[in-house]
């Protein structure tokens, strides 16, 4: 759900290249955003200053062949208060590393969906708003020595010789120095990312009457490190020019970060593992029923199209389980298997009193396997119901699977009158039992079949 309406947010894109301009200018447009556009770094600047009501601003990177575009993003991040998304063309992968050090709110390509682009700017936006809120608490807090160790974030004064003149009791419990040690330290001695010469650069340029607000780490006494989101202003303490800084961890906050850096990338691969996975079942449903109508049968058309029918069921189960999971790609055929079963059960329901045995072990498979070996169960589950038990009341149908040295074994068995040709399944004719001997090979893959006592299948594979 959006905080602002696509309509009220006003967006600043700054692109020469004018194919990926226009193409992302039009997605903007298709989405309901207001976009101002811009293909010069003077024009930016000049819009920025005329409106005020620039919600976010959208900067390739690459502009002027990477020089302009780093230099802007640093420009922009300085005197700007809207938040900047980064927008990087494949030709400008190695500008990335560049401008870490620039606080952006995230990257996305220039060839991004209009889904993408929605996405990143409204998180962008919520992440600015928390940011400002940051740091309005963090002007509320700036009232010197009565105050400072009631705050739980880390509070220093530093003096404009670079030393620590006070800090809190939450910074000595968080770094682990004692005070003994941290009076004798300085800003560089606990900055795990900034250089001696930038700490100084943003002592030397403290601005009057302003809070500065930027992101960096902090290392500990033992080596940890801690990112820190850093809000300082100067002040006069014990009669001298100072300044007051209070670091805020923002650990979660980075991690929270991450996620949803990382949902994004993982919402574009759904996507398109989606569609190629909804053409590949359409195609497996579709050379299932292609075969079976060049089959030779003396079965009514109702029996055709439900054994069809269960061939699909394993497909089924397989992908309402990996909808249920937190992974899109690989399920546990512990979680498969049974319930394959258990449906399997449900749609044979006989009369008869079939008992199976279910011993799986927790082994975590590629969904394009699992696909196989769902269609492989439930045809062997099918001839045993069908053609097993026709001279019994009752029987007993196993499932194992386990590992053994490297390999992945399952075996299928029943209790029934077994397969006319016991040592050979290449001796053995039908849809069915082709189809199991075609899907072994596709997972490269050894089946053996013993009818000793019922009908037995052991299928090999490794992964």
């Amino acid at each position: 759900m959006r905080m602002i309406p696509a309509e009220k947010i006003t967006i600043l894109l700054v692109d020469d290249l004018a194919h990926s301009a226009e193409m992302t200018r039009e997605a903007l447009l298709g989405t309901g955003f207001s976009v101002l556009s811009s293909d010069t770094l003077p024009q930016a600047e000049d819009y920025l200053a005329k409106h005020k009501k620039i919600d976010i601003i959208l900067l390739n990177l690459y502009m002027g062949g990477g020089k302009d575009g780093i230099r802007a993003a640093s420009r922009f991040t300085r005197h700007y208060d809207a938040p900047l998304i980064l927008m990087v063309p494949p030709e400008a992968a190695a500008l990335i590393p560049m401008s870490r050090n620039i606080q952006t709110y995230g990257y996305v390509g220039t060839d991004s969906t209009a889904d993408l682009l929605s996405v990143s700017i409204e998180t962008a936006l919520r992440l600015h708003s928390q940011r400002k809120a940051d740091r309005d608490e963090c002007k509320d807090s700036i009232n010197y020595r009565s105050i400072i160790n009631a705050m739980n974030e880390s509070v220093w004064v530093i003096g404009f010789d670079e030393n620590f003149i006070d800090f809190n009791e939450t910074a000595v419990r968080q770094l682990g120095y004692s005070r003994k040690e941290l009076s004798a330290m300085g800003p560089v001695d606990i900055d795990a990312s900034m250089t001696r010469d930038s700490i100084s650069e943003l002592i030397r340029t403290a601005p009057e009457d302003k809070i500065q607000v930027f992101e960096t780490s902090h290392k500990s006494k033992h080596g940890h490190t801690i990112p820190v989101e850093i809000c300082s202003t100067l002040i006069t303490y014990g009669g001298r020019r100072a300044i007051l800084s209070i670091a805020r961890d923002i650990t979660e906050r980075k991690k929270a970060e991450e996620q949803i850096a990382s949902l994004l990338h993982e919402k574009e691969i759904l996507l398109k593992e989606a569609h190629h996975r909804i053409k590949n079942n359409m195609g497996v449903i579709r050379s299932l029923l292609s075969i079976q109508s060049k089959l030779k049968s003396d079965k009514s058309c109702p029996e055709i199209l439900q054994d069809a029918a269960n061939r699909i069921q394993g497909m089924m189960v397989l992908y309402d389980k990996l909808y249920r999971s937190d992974s899109f790609t690989r399920l546990s055929i512990k979680v498969f298997l049974p319930s394959l079963i258990d449906d399997l059960r449900t749609q044979y329901s006989s009369g008869k009193a079939i008992e199976t045995e279910i011993d799986i072990e927790d082994i975590v498979l590629d969904t394009k396997i699992l696909s196989s070996i769902g269609i492989m169960i439930s045809e062997m589950f099918t001839n045993s119901m069908k053609y097993a038990f026709t001279e019994k009341t009752d029987g007993r149908i196993s499932l194992k699977a386990f590992r053994k040295d490297g390999t992945i074994n399952i075996v299928y068995a029943d209790d029934g009158i077994g397969l006319p040709a016991p040592d050979d399944l290449e001796l053995v004719s039908g849809f069915g039992l082709e189809l199991i001997k075609l899907l072994t090979k596709q997972i490269d893959g050894t089946i053996r079949v013993d009818s000793t006592g019922g009908t037995r299948y052991t299928l090999e594979f490794t992964v």
